[in-house]
């Protein structure tokens, strides 16, 4: 049977991915020498801190029903 989530780790996950994200990004800039593409990958960054906190703000809204356990495990 396949792994089933619910909103709230659905959220929580997506988080992880952004803050993965922009580490990746972050590191890629640092060693970047060319200035264009330093940038970039900065403003890539960027855009992962803005989904990360898109995700938090919408993982606190969540109801109570979204975020039970959907299914039971023994």
């Amino acid at each position: 049977m396949p792994p089933i989530f619910n909103a709230e780790e659905i959220y929580t996950i997506g988080i992880e991915i952004e803050k993965n994200g922009k580490q990746f990004y972050t590191t890629a800039a640092e060693q970047e020498t060319d200035p264009d593409l330093k940038k970039f990958y900065n403003d890539l960054a960027k855009w992962e801190d803005s989904h990360t906190s898109l995700f938090e703000k919408l993982k606190s809204e969540l109801s109570d029903k979204a975020i039970e356990d959907t299914v039971f495990d023994p």
